[in-house]
């Protein structure tokens, strides 16, 4: 079975929530960021999203999946110098 994702899905929670019923929504994004000021967080997310890539082994195809493998080996090397954000959403909704 291939599954499928959206990775832009986070800037339409607030819509699909509001569209499902929810009266109450709180809704923001934030940023997470590795870089030389905080090597440890930049360490820590490149191997969360090297294992995540390692993860996609049900969902890519055989060359999706060297692509993938790739990045992650990609990922698992950068170090000084380098920078990482990631900006989640978080959304608490209630009836």
């Amino acid at each position: 079975m291939r599954r499928r994702g959206d990775p832009w899905i986070g800037g339409e929670l607030e819509r699909l929530a509001r569209e499902a019923g929810f009266a109450r929504i709180e809704c923001r994004s934030i940023a997470l960021v590795g870089d030389d000021d905080h090597p440890d967080v930049r360490a820590e997310m490149h191997e969360e999203f090297a294992g995540i890539c390692e993860s996609l082994d049900e969902t890519l195809s055989a060359a999706q999946l060297v692509s993938a493998r790739d990045a992650a080996r990609q990922l698992r090397t950068r170090g000084a110098g380098t920078r990482i954000e990631y900006r989640p959403v978080l959304l608490r909704a209630f009836v």
